[in-house]
């Protein structure tokens, strides 16, 4: 302990702020008694040295977070506790420990994650996750603490696991900031859609019998199309159980695309990312992640429900005569071929519906890889944001954005298995990109920056922030995309730009689909590997974002501070 005081420093004023190990502290005369704890509110960083004592009770005047003198613990709990130090007193000196009491250990860490999750407080939750990832904890252990937390408090998948999965898919082409940011909003909106609800019920898988998958298979789309939740949750666990992920995938896809287009393609991808999240966490949660997304399943509402695609064309007749065809023909032991698609883009932007499932039904009796036709489709749907006109009504994005997010949702799902029920998604995915047709009327200029523009970026040290300047003000929707692409042409690499789109999309106030459609433009930009199809995509995405910033950017500033707050910095302190 060193001495820090003297108690007659105390005569005029109940605090004293003192250096500690490059610390600022501030003690405490409460009573007889001398306190000391970190001079910082741990929410936002204000000085506690200008707050008041009063019963033990220390209050931080800018948000009246309360605090208890000796312990440093919160009495309000959207604050966090402060770090509180060993005091002594020999004679007149008064000594202070240059440690606090509660060291920070990763154990420390995971359960002040745990308590931010069940009370849904921000600045513990982000501080947690720092204090984890400085600790070299790896961000598949952080996520699945996460995805612990959100599969045992949420009855159903919702957007705070997907943006989870997410920042698992887009870890690698992440720089540390983005990354970092990324896994907080994601765990941040796990514990938001948690928030007042209860605890998930768990079902059992059938016993005693070794049921065969298609039976299972036939059960579930049955229990689906009725709504049963009970019947379709124990029928999937007794599928966890017994059969393999490709028999699974076919399951949860087949009931799936027996409604068309199902909740305007969320469902797909929530799907996709259950079995991302289960693989990244190499089966070990199965059974807590996937029947998340059985309410998902029976709940979802699809197109042949509601008018949009029966009027003025069927197109949901369309789709089921094609489906019925598909399933005809289709081979499980198909041995793919080279087949020339050079004339499915033309037809995908066409304006005859038959016409568009009967090219994708002869491409695939030609043995053309699925994988190839779903690369098309996103890639067109991709072009359908990139040529979104100003003039359309801000929420009409909402309509090609789903439709990129569900064609890239419909690729990976035939990634993880190519069969009949996997494909049955590029039909849908198709019409889907027919319906957005009007959408490009009349249809921007693709960007294409001057040279001059290109140089710049070329040049630039520090572009990822000459790129993300242009969003600070509205209206950027034709000069963010050019910037965009001017990055690429200058040799930034996708990933690069990949980071770039994310850590836009993630210091914003935005939902979840921002996020998705910068995954998707991750996915889909890879596939093309340099062709001058990356740049459509780069553009559709970044589009998207400079229509809907800048947002407040508060939760961005929150985990700023909590980061500060982290490297021991002051945020508001006077130089003392």
């Amino acid at each position: 302990m060193q001495q820090v005081a003297l108690l007659s420093d105390f005569t005029s004023s109940n605090f004293k702020t003192v250096k500690v190990a490059n610390h600022t502290i501030l003690l405490i005369k409460n009573g007889d008694a001398i306190h000391a704890v970190d001079n910082r509110c741990p929410h936002m960083g204000f000085p506690l040295s200008k707050g008041t004592i009063k019963d033990g009770i220390l209050t931080c005047h800018w948000h009246h977070a309360r605090f208890d003198a000796q312990s440093g613990c919160a009495f309000d709990l959207f604050a966090d506790d402060i770090p509180s130090y060993q005091v002594e007193i020999d004679g007149e000196k008064v000594l202070v420990e240059d440690t606090p009491r509660k060291k920070p250990t990763t154990d420390y860490y995971q359960k002040r994650l745990e308590q931010g999750l069940e009370q849904n407080i921000s600045i513990i939750i982000y501080k947690s996750i720092i204090g984890l990832l400085q600790a070299e904890k790896s961000h598949l252990e952080i996520a699945k603490q996460i995805a612990k937390f959100g599969s045992r408090n949420h009855e159903t998948w919702s957007d705070g696991m997907t943006m989870l999965a997410m920042t698992i898919n887009l870890w690698d082409q992440l720089k540390e900031n983005t990354r970092t940011r990324a896994l907080c909003k994601a765990a941040k909106q796990v514990a938001s859609n948690c928030e007042n609800r209860p605890a998930r019920r768990e079902r059992q898988a059938l016993e005693n019998v070794d049921f065969q998958p298609e039976r299972l298979g036939e059960w579930f789309k049955q229990w689906a199309l009725t709504r049963h939740r009970n019947g379709a949750e124990r029928t999937l666990l007794t599928q966890l159980e017994q059969t393999s992920n490709g028999n699974l995938s076919d399951m949860l896809f087949g009931a799936l695309h027996n409604r068309v287009y199902s909740s305007s393609g969320h469902d797909l991808d929530f799907v996709n990312k259950a079995f991302e999240i289960d693989a990244s966490l190499e089966g070990e949660m199965s059974k807590n992640l996937f029947p998340l997304i059985i309410p998902t399943v029976v709940n979802a509402r699809g197109e042949e429900e509601k008018s949009g695609w029966r009027s003025p064309m069927d197109l949901v007749s369309i789709l089921r005569t094609a489906e019925e065809q598909l399933e005809a023909t289709w081979k499980d032991d198909n041995q793919y071929s080279d087949t020339d698609l050079s004339e499915l883009r033309a037809c995908l932007l066409g304006e005859d519906p038959q016409a568009i499932v009967d090219d994708i039904l002869e491409l695939l009796r030609s043995n053309a890889h699925p994988l190839k036709i779903a690369r098309e489709i996103a890639y067109v749907a991709a072009l359908r944001l990139a040529q979104f006109p100003e003039g359309n009504d801000i929420a009409d994005w909402f309509a090609p954005v789903h439709t990129l997010n569900f064609a890239n949702a419909v690729y990976k799902s035939i990634l993880r298995n190519d069969s009949l029920q996997s494909a049955r998604g590029l039909l849908h995915a198709a019409l889907s990109v027919f319906q957005d047709r009007f959408l490009n009327i009349p249809a921007p200029k693709l960007p294409d920056p001057s040279e001059e523009l290109v140089q710049a970026y070329r040049n630039e040290p520090n572009w990822e922030r000459k790129l993300l300047d242009t969003l600070n003000e509205k209206g950027s929707w034709r000069a963010f995309p050019e910037q965009a692409v001017a990055a690429y042409r200058a040799g930034k690499s996708l990933p690069d730009l990949i980071d770039a789109l994310a850590a836009a999309t993630l210091r914003e106030d935005f939902d979840f689909h921002k996020l998705q459609s910068v995954e998707a433009a991750a996915v889909q930009g890879q596939l093309w590997d340099g062709a001058n199809e990356v740049e459509p995509i780069i553009a559709g995405v970044a589009r998207h974002l400079a229509a809907h910033a800048p947002t407040p950017r508060g939760q961005s500033n929150m985990i700023d501070i909590a980061k500060r707050l982290q490297r021991g910095e002051k945020l508001y302190e006077e130089a003392s």
